[in-house]
């Protein structure tokens, strides 16, 4: 049986060396099918809906919490297996260094989660659930949101040479791994997901999803839908329903890492192929884009960086197939309003993206494959990220002039 299982392992592996050395249509295909399941659960679970990512910051509705927790914690016990078995080796995420000598080498992983939580909550999305959104199309204003990501990738890549004349700006801090030697990481792995998957049964207890998922839908879907969710009489997986729990949406998040890091695709994040879109476009409008924004040709290339657009294409698919068979199931009256007006979502959308990329990785790169390897950056960026979309959340807009 031993001997089998090496054999197993040692074909994995070179599939794997073979897919990332062609990096064709197979891996293609499977960077499609797994933004569609994405999309698809993003959908059922309703964490597409603009109101629910803004209500998380406020702390008055847990469902993003929920689908994050659970996806984050079936994302750590994968990339943990996969490294036990010698298919992929876990390797911390770097830190970034901002440049100050104040945040101890991850100056730029806390705030750039920062400004990136911030925009969370403005526009309610973040660059991979945009891309939900946009499937799903119901709710108004996802343009701007669209039009602020390219504004603010387009800042950072024209302003991340001046940016690194900062002696230390951006470089990495390659001991990230925040698992304590005393314990080690298979050990830290488990406790982490452990701590995860306790805080979901702590939320399911003290606020049901099926309540929380009932102020997200108009009265007219809520009413027949509450009598099948309350009752837990539905099938959990169904494709046809209005509504999944939303840590078995983040399961199945989850579980996307293993084709990722199976294959040259790499494991989820969504924050690169922005780049590698805008980088392109900035190409059709400056002539000297190698001078003006070097930062922005180098990310107009790669594996990951394609794939992550891939990814997105499926995203979009698989939203708008989850609502077609769902029947189209109309909002409440407070979450169809999306982020509000043209000026939120533009702002916040200029935020998610810079900051984004002076983190290193957005909601998906840290919070779910980041925090996967135990690393002290990616933990710290989520910290970043919600301390900075709490920040916005407690004060009134009026406030703030949004």
């Amino acid at each position: 049986e031993e001997e089998e299982e090496e054999v197993v392992v040692a074909l994995l592996r070179a599939a794997r060396r073979e897919g990332a050395d062609e990096g064709g249509a197979m891996e293609n295909l499977v960077a499609l099918l797994s933004g569609g399941l994405f999309g698809f659960a993003l959908d059922k679970a309703k964490t597409n809906v603009p109101w629910v990512v803004s209500a998380q910051m406020g702390m008055t509705n847990f469902t993003m919490m929920r689908m994050f927790l659970a996806a984050s914690a079936t994302s750590t016990a994968v990339v943990l297996l996969l490294d036990r078995l010698g298919l992929v080796a876990r390797k911390p995420k770097a830190g970034l260094k901002l440049g100050l000598g104040i945040f101890g080498g991850y100056g730029a992983n806390f705030v750039g989660g920062a400004l990136l939580g911030m925009g969370m909550y403005l526009t309610g999305s973040c660059p991979g659930t945009i891309w939900a959104q946009i499937g799903a199309n119901t709710v108004p204003h996802l343009g701007s949101v669209v039009a602020g990501g390219v504004v603010g990738t387009l800042i950072f890549g024209y302003t991340e040479r001046f940016m690194r004349a900062r002696k230390g700006f951006h470089e990495a801090t390659t001991d990230s791994d925040a698992s304590p030697r005393w314990l080690g990481y298979p050990a830290s792995a488990l406790l982490l997901t452990g701590a995860m998957v306790g805080a979901i049964a702590g939320f399911n207890h003290f606020f049901p999803w099926q309540q929380e998922h009932l102020a997200v839908l108009a009265p007219s879907t809520a009413a027949p839908e509450a009598a099948a969710q309350l009752a837990k009489d539905a099938f959990p997986l169904d494709p046809a329903a209005t509504t999944w729990d939303p840590a078995l949406s983040g399961l199945l998040l989850g579980l996307l890492q293993v084709p990722g890091h199976l294959t040259c695709n790499g494991p989820l994040g969504q924050s690169s192929g922005w780049v590698f879109l805008t980088g392109h476009l900035a190409g059709l409008l400056d002539k000297n884009l190698d001078k003006h924004a070097p930062y922005l040709i180098t990310h107009r290339t790669g594996r990951k960086s394609l794939a992550q657009v891939i990814i997105a294409a499926g995203i979009m698919g698989g939203a708008a197939l989850s609502q077609y068979l769902s029947g189209y199931p109309a909002l409440s009256a407070e979450a169809s309003q999306g982020c509000g007006d043209f000026t939120c979502g533009f702002v916040g959308g200029a935020l998610l993206l810079f900051g984004s990329r002076l983190g290193g990785g957005c909601t998906s790169g840290h919070g779910l494959s980041g925090m996967a390897t135990v690393s002290i950056a990616s933990i710290l960026t989520v910290v970043g990220m919600f301390a900075g979309g709490m920040s916005l959340a407690f004060f009134p807009r009026s406030v703030i002039g949004l």
